[in-house]
C-alpha cells in the first residue's frame, strides 16, 4: 500500500530516499498514465490507448503494458525494465504531485512506505533537504519534473476532450488470442476510429491539427501494430517461467529500441 505525506522540513529533515534499481513496484501497472510530451519515445515500444476507469472520469492517455489487468511485461522477475524507454510516470518514484485540500495548488509528497523512502537518510541514500532547510538539489529537480508531467497530462487530457467532443474516440475491446478464458481481458480502453477522423470537416481537421490533437490521434493509431510485440514478449515470459529463467538476460533491443540513459526528461 501507498502512503503518500506531504514533504516538511519539519517531518523530514533527517530523511532520504534510495534511487530506482528496481521497477518492481510497477510490476503490476498494465496500463501506464503517458502524456503528448512522450509520444516520440512511446511509438517505437509500447501499444498506446485512452482510458476511462468510470463513466464520468476524464479520458486518460496510456500505454499498454500487459496483455491483461494486473500484468506489466516490462518489468522481469528481478525489477529490471525490459524495452528502453521507461514512462515518465514512474521515473520520480517514490515522489508524486498532489494536489492540497481545499486549493487548487500541488505538493510535493513521498510515499513513506515505499523501500526507496528511508526515515533516516542512509549512507548511500539522498537527502530530502540541505542544511539550510531547503529542497536538496536532487529533490528540487524530482519536483521539477513532476510539476512538468503533471502540466503535459492536463495538457493532454485537454486534447483528448477535443476528439472526444469530435466525436473520433470510440471503446476498443481488444481480443488476444491464445490467452486462457479465465483471464479478464482490459475494460474502459478507447482508440481514434480512424474513418470518423477523416470523414472530419477540413476545419475541424485544422483544429485539431493546430491544437496538436491531430498528432495525438494517429500517433495512437500507429501504435496499435505493437500490440504483436506485446503478445511476442508475454511469450517470452512464458517460457522463462516454464523454464524457470528470469526474462531479464534477454536482449530486446531490436524490438523496443536502446536504453534510456536520463532519468528526468521526457
Amino acid at each position: 500500500m501507498s502512503s503518500y505525506a506531504p514533504l516538511s522540513h519539519s517531518t523530514h529533515k533527517s530523511a532520504g530516499w534510495d534511487l530506482i534499481s528496481s521497477y518492481e513496484f510497477a510490476a503490476g501497472d498494465a496500463l501506464a498514465p503517458v502524456s503528448v510530451a512522450e509520444i516520440s519515445q512511446l511509438i517505437p515500444r509500447y501499444t498506446t490507448a485512452f482510458y476511462r476507469a468510470n463513466p464520468n472520469d476524464p479520458l486518460q492517455f496510456v500505454a499498454i503494458q500487459g496483455l491483461y489487468p494486473g500484468q506489466n511485461l516490462f518489468v522481469t522477475s528481478q525489477g529490471q525494465w525490459l524495452g528502453g524507454y521507461v514512462p515518465a510516470v514512474y521515473r520520480g518514484y517514490p515522489f508524486r504531485m498532489l494536489p492540497i485540500q481545499e486549493s487548487d495548488k500541488l505538493a510535493l509528497c513521498v510515499d513513506e512506505e515505499s523501500p526507496n523512502f528511508k526515515a533516516q537518510l542512509g549512507e548511500h541514500s539522498q537527502p530530502l533537504f540541505n542544511a539550510e532547510g531547503e529542497l536538496s538539489e536532487l529533490a528540487s529537480r524530482v519536483k521539477d519534473f513532476l510539476i512538468a508531467q503533471h502540466q503535459q497530462r492536463t495538457k493532454t487530457e485537454a486534447l483528448l476532450s477535443l476528439l472526444d467532443e469530435y466525436g473520433v474516440i470510440q471503446p476498443w475491446h481488444i481480443k488476444i488470442d491464445g490467452l486462457p478464458e479465465s483471464i479478464a481481458p482490459h475494460s474502459g480502453l478507447y482508440h481514434i476510429n480512424e474513418k470518423k477522423l477523416k470523414s472530419l470537416a477540413p476545419e475541424q481537421v485544422q483544429v485539431l491539427n493546430l491544437r496538436g490533437a491531430l498528432a495525438l490521434a494517429y500517433a495512437q493509431l500507429l501504435s496499435e501494430h505493437r500490440m504483436q510485440e506485446l503478445s511476442r514478449l508475454f511469450d517470452i515470459h512464458a517460457r522463462h517461467a516454464k523454464a524457470n529463467a528470469d526474462a531479464s538476460n534477454i536482449d530486446l533491443e531490436k524490438v523496443f529500441g536502446s536504453a534510456e540513459d536520463d532519468l528526468f526528461r521526457f
